[in-house]
């Protein structure tokens, strides 16, 4: 994990104990009996718990399913604690307000996108607002590639923001920018124009030639399984970061291609001559010096 990350270290679990909370079962777990003396919550391996099938058991469960208090004996805590070590329990603070996220989504409305973004997040417990404005997080969803000038008033005012592209047919999510703390996307065209000179100039006519239709009709959304997948995983790496977890393209890139390959990581540092790494008082928005 990279030393600027603000997010605990893995491991590290919310207490089940704490006064503004509560802790339920996470979702789609079951609980069964396993053979005579034991109860078995989860299915998989990695996941499973074995509980013996006595008080501290049966009191820990029935305040889970009443979302009650939980039990605090030495055994209960011991129960309590084997759930939380295998992902079991999901704890919220009470009555805590929904995260805000703003959307800028070029499909928005279009009848060839093949999922509602605003369900997607609403489904998360995100809430969704019209504005960057007093947002927790941006998710940014670019029908070709991104103009880089629609990103810079998010990195000026320090607002988290996720960029998803939907470019060549492929599906380009990340990075996940934290202003201050991760690259941008023009620290990504800084560290590309090192090994491509013409990068910047090439990429400023792809997206003003991606603002217009193709003249043989050809869709730009070809694969509609693809959009739906990647804009899912999109709204999990948002709904991620505002829930504190430090989200996989944290300074990073995903790239999805046509096939049903795993995507392509690609990690990214930030860039010396990029705005983004000036003090406040030298930002240049929209320059990168290079």
């Amino acid at each position: 994990m990279p030393a600027t990350s603000p997010f605990p270290l893995p491991g590290l679990h919310p207490d089940p104990y704490a006064a503004d909370g509560r802790a339920r079962l996470a979702p789609g777990l079951r609980v069964v009996r396993r053979g005579t003396d034991l109860l078995q919550v989860g299915l998989e391996p990695d996941r499973r718990v074995l509980l013996p099938r006595d008080p501290a058991s049966a009191e820990v469960l029935h305040a889970l399913r009443a979302d009650a208090p939980l039990p605090t004996s030495p055994a209960a805590r011991r129960v309590v604690h084997a759930l939380l070590e295998r992902g079991c329990l999901q704890v919220r603070p009470d009555a805590a307000p929904a995260a805000a996220v703003a959307l800028l989504d070029d499909l928005a409305g279009d009848p060839d996108d093949p999922v509602s973004t605003v369900r997607l997040l609403e489904g998360a417990g995100v809430a969704v607002t019209p504005w960057t404005e007093g947002a927790d997080a941006v998710l940014v969803r670019s029908r070709g590639e991104c103009d880089r000038d629609r990103l810079d008033p998010l990195v000026r005012a320090g607002t988290p923001h996720l960029l998803l592209r939907l470019v060549d047919g492929e599906a380009l999510l990340g990075p996940f920018v934290a202003p201050g703390l991760t690259c941008c996307l023009r620290c990504v065209d800084a560290h590309r124009a090192v090994t491509d000179p013409d990068h910047h100039a090439v990429t400023t006519r792809y997206v003003e030639a991606g603002a217009r239709p193709r003249e043989d009709g050809v869709p730009d959304l070809a694969d509609p399984a693809l959009v739906a997948l990647v804009t899912a995983a999109a709204v999990r790496e948002v709904a991620a970061y505002v829930r504190g977890e430090e989200p996989p393209g944290w300074s990073r890139t995903r790239r999805w291609t046509g096939t049903a390959d795993e995507p392509v990581v690609q990690a990214w540092a930030r860039h010396p001559r990029c705005g983004c790494s000036w003090a406040p008082d030298d930002h240049a928005w929209g320059t990168m010096g290079v």
